[in-house]
């Protein structure tokens, strides 16, 4: 009897999830009208099993550029090794003349234009550009975490490129929903940026799952978005930068009790509108 009691209360043991279990946490936000756009990709995201299942405090609406800084800076208590930061913009892109640091032409760089890529408000006077979201991710390397970067705005490409710019932050992955020097569009009469509209499609089902092998990787996530924004849109043209990373797997995380109760039996044409301002 006593060594019955005691192989339950093993089974009970290995059938719990490991406390240090690596997440995928998702951060948004949506600047001018634009944060249905984090709502549908964060939505979305709830329904899949291996995907952490994050409260709304990690989600943001208009803010300034200084309060883009701070809300990243904030995720280093939340980050833990091996976590993988999906974070996602939604708004107009800019841009303003190159600081001091001349990075977008310094040696190293590929970049297209001698500007610094902006996000922040709508005619707003506290823009923050390339250079300091890339201070600003650079500060999260400590914690050990892959870091996934979304934007849906114009000119999303000229956020990497730069010495300065996203592309110095160690292992970061890049997904942008346009070129350098190219719009980004959304449809009038429909809920979600064209991108971002991509996304949510590769997520539903893992319909990016083009290999069929249950894991959602970066690359197969940012083509399925890809080929759906061309389709829409012939002149806008995605980005991918940086490692290939695991987003989510198409079944929830086996533990390790799993295996004893295995063992036991047990789109149309709209008009468009262009998501970019000046700075």
């Amino acid at each position: 009897m006593v060594i019955r009691i005691q192989l339950l209360a093993l089974l009970l043991l290995l059938s719990k999830p490991f406390a240090g279990h690596a997440a995928t946490i998702f951060t948004g936000i949506g600047n001018d009208g634009f944060f249905s756009d984090v709502i549908g990709i964060f939505s979305t995201m709830q329904t899949s099993p291996s995907l952490k299942k994050i409260s709304d405090q990690y989600l943001h609406e208009d803010l300034s550029g200084s309060s883009i800084a701070s809300s990243i800076s904030s995720l280093q208590s939340v980050l833990q090794p091996n976590d993988t930061l999906i974070w996602y913009y939604s708004g107009h892109g800019g841009w303003e003349y190159d600081g001091s640091d001349h990075d977008e032409t310094a040696t190293g760089s590929f970049a297209e234009d001698n500007y610094d890529e902006t996000i922040g408000l709508l005619y707003g006077s506290d823009p923050i550009s390339d250079d300091e979201l890339g201070q600003a991710f650079l500060s999260l390397s400590s914690t050990g975490s892959r870091i996934v970067t979304i934007f849906d705005a114009c000119y999303a490409g000229g956020f990497i490129g730069g010495a300065n710019d996203l592309n110095m932050v160690p292992g970061l992955t890049f997904l942008g929903s346009s070129g350098e020097l190219e719009d980004s569009y959304s449809y009038d009469d429909q809920p979600y940026s064209i991108f971002t509209q991509g996304l949510i499609d590769g997520l539903t089902g893992f319909s990016a799952d083009f290999d069929g092998d249950g894991l959602l990787m970066a690359s197969e996530w940012f083509e399925f978005a890809s080929d759906y924004t061309l389709a829409g849109v012939g002149n806008q043209h995605p980005v991918f930068w940086g490692d290939d990373v695991l987003i989510a797997d198409v079944a929830a995380v086996p533990l390790p009790g799993a295996f004893w109760l295995l063992g036991g039996g047990l789109a149309g044409l709209f008009s468009l509108k262009r998501k970019s301002t000046y700075f």
